[in-house]
């Protein structure tokens, strides 16, 4: 039985593309804002007595300054992992946020009406979904019984939640995941 008590994520802080509203997918130009670097100490500060004993995270830059402010106050070893990056929006990355419409993204309204849509050269949610499940597969495979943060993005949070709650992403609402927000997954 695997304890998802044990694994907690993060969002990483605002970039500079979440504020300029442009696709970022897998993109590793976004930096975090001087807000987004506030935001994950602030959220560092409040993990502290959570007992992590070390922080995985997305390889991309914004979550790579996500760990490091987070760690300010947690001082644990960090350790990255590309299958956390976020879904790649393919053709679509550097562009407007605008154009990610439902036939690409697969959701619409809070919820999501397609597993298989993608951008061009990107990846569908189902995509997202089977990267996620390899990693967490590999995490209780290594023996996890230790609490871990991971540290990664808004699509990630929602396919590792769907894993921890045993149901495909289209059985959860495709609600906002707020910048540094704290997400336990043993809920």
């Amino acid at each position: 039985m695997r304890d998802y008590s044990l694994i907690t994520a993060v969002r990483h802080g605002e970039s500079t593309w979440n504020r300029d509203k442009i696709v970022q997918g897998q993109n590793d130009d976004a930096v975090l804002t001087e807000d987004g670097w506030r935001q994950a100490r602030e959220c560092g500060v409040t993990l502290t007595a959570a007992g992590f004993v070390r922080i995985i995270a997305s390889d991309l830059r914004r979550t790579r300054e996500t760990a490091d402010a987070l760690n300010e106050s947690l001082q644990l070893p960090i350790s990255y992992d590309p299958r956390l990056r976020e879904r790649s929006y393919g053709v679509l990355e550097t562009g407007a946020s605008s154009a990610v419409t439902p036939d690409v993204s697969g959701f619409h309204d809070g919820r999501i009406v397609s597993l298989t849509a993608a951008p061009a050269n990107g990846e569908s949610l189902t995509d997202l979904f089977e990267r996620v499940g390899s990693f967490l597969d590999d995490l209780f495979d290594a023996g996890l019984r230790e609490p871990v943060l991971l540290v990664t993005h808004g699509g990630t949070i929602r396919a590792l939640v769907a894993h921890a709650a045993g149901v495909a992403m289209d059985q959860l609402p495709w609600g906002p995941v707020k910048n540094c927000t704290v997400w336990p997954l043993g809920r």
